[in-house]
This record gives C-alpha cells, structure tokens and sequence, in this order.
C-alpha cells in the first residue's frame, strides 16, 4: 500500500491554491516546495537595504512568484509597483507580503502540518499505458486542461519509478508550456 499526503491549506484567505497548483501542473509536492522557498526567502523581507536597481528586481520578483503561488492581492500590489514604481505603494505592499507570510509561516513545520492520505490505486501496465496515451493526445493538441488531468489521474495510480520520473518530466515540460518537449518524453 502506497500512501500519498497532500497538505490542508483550507485555512488560506490569501493564497488560491488552485492558482498556485494550476501554475503547477497539480504537483502538490512542488508547490509546496515553491512555498515553503517563498516563505523563507521573504519572511523578514525589507526594501530599505537596498539599491533602486534591485528593489525593482525584487518588486519584479515578487510579482512573478506571487502570480505563481496564487497570491492575487500580492500580485496585484507588485504589479501597480512594478510598472509605476511609485513609493506611496509600499505600505500596502508590506501588509500584503505579510499576510501571505503568515499564511505560510503554518506550513513550515512538515511534521505538524495537517495532512490527508490518499491511498494509491493499483493499476495493470495496459490501463497505465492508456492513461500516459491520453496525456500523449492531450499534449499533442496543446490542451492544458486535459494534460493536468490526465496527470492528475496518473499522480491517483501506482507507477512504477520510472513512470514516475517520467511523468515529473512531463510535468516540469508542462509548467514552461513546452507541449512538443513533454510529447516527446512519452
């Protein structure tokens, strides 16, 4: 019996998961990692230290990983900040950066984290090859919607490791809209 946990992020007001997932293919592993980087990268986050070349670089940044993690209000200030760079801004910037942080700061202790199982389904070689067929279709005519759920179905199913490999290959392909590159992996 295969178990896989999936974090409870049903507490979040500030972060849409189903953004952050979709940005990352239904890969509930790295999404979290992507947070938990988010988090500790920007925790005692302070614009004051720096030179104007690198706060827009950070603004920037910011802005990117927030649309990335789901973070719309986030995203919306460093997206005004970004374009205007415009200093009256900034105050609502670091409310929103630390509501996002405190959000996140519940998820850092793995260990206590609340978490769901899912036990694996077992599945013969021929259901498992007709599943990656269906993501093959679903890449092959460009349909992101079908790719993440024909993913989704095969993340449900036992794989072996190298069906595993193969599908976060596809899925890392899939998050940089690289359809042929991933077709290719199948």
């Amino acid at each position: 019996m295969i178990k896989k946990t999936y974090i409870d992020t049903s507490h979040f007001s500030n972060i849409d998961v189903d953004i952050g997932l979709m940005h990352m293919a239904g890969d509930e592993e790295l999404y979290f990692k992507i947070l938990h980087n988010f988090y500790n990268h920007y925790k005692d986050f302070n614009l004051e230290h720096l030179n104007e070349e690198d706060i827009i670089r950070e603004i920037h940044t910011i802005n990117s990983l927030s649309a990335n993690i789901g973070a719309k209000s986030l995203y919306t200030i460093t997206t005004a900040l970004d374009k205007t760079h415009n200093e009256m801004l900034l105050p609502q910037f670091y409310i929103r950066l630390n509501l996002v942080i405190e959000e996140l700061k519940t998820l850092q202790d793995i260990q206590n984290t609340k978490m769901t199982t899912q036990i694996l389904k077992e599945t013969t070689q021929e259901h498992r090859d007709e599943l990656f067929h269906k993501l093959k279709i679903a890449l092959e005519n460009e349909l992101p919607k079908n790719c993440y759920d024909a993913i989704k179905t095969l993340q449900e199913s036992k794989l072996s490791p190298i069906e595993e490999n193969k599908l976060t290959e596809i899925q890392e392909c899939l998050n940089l809209f690289e359809f042929e590159k991933a077709t290719l992996i199948i």
